[in-house]
């Protein structure tokens, strides 16, 4: 069995998960894959995990003393 080499990446639509998703895309790169970053709101990018239009999801946990 094979691996495939690309990986589609969803990626949720806001500056922060942005910045999560292009440090994990280069991890990614680094290791040898091709990565394709889809972005997509929240709710949205759950669904495409599930169909299998996406591989895996990148994100970010912002604790709480972000917004105090």
């Amino acid at each position: 069995m094979t691996m495939s080499q690309q990986i589609n990446l969803g990626v949720t639509d806001l500056s922060f998960h942005r910045v999560t998703a292009s440090i994990v895309s280069h991890v990614l790169t680094d290791m040898g894959f091709e990565v394709n970053r889809i972005y997509s709101p929240h709710q949205e990018n759950f669904a495409k995990l599930k169909s299998g239009e996406v591989d895996m999801l990148s994100s970010a946990w912002l604790h709480l003393a972000w917004y105090l």
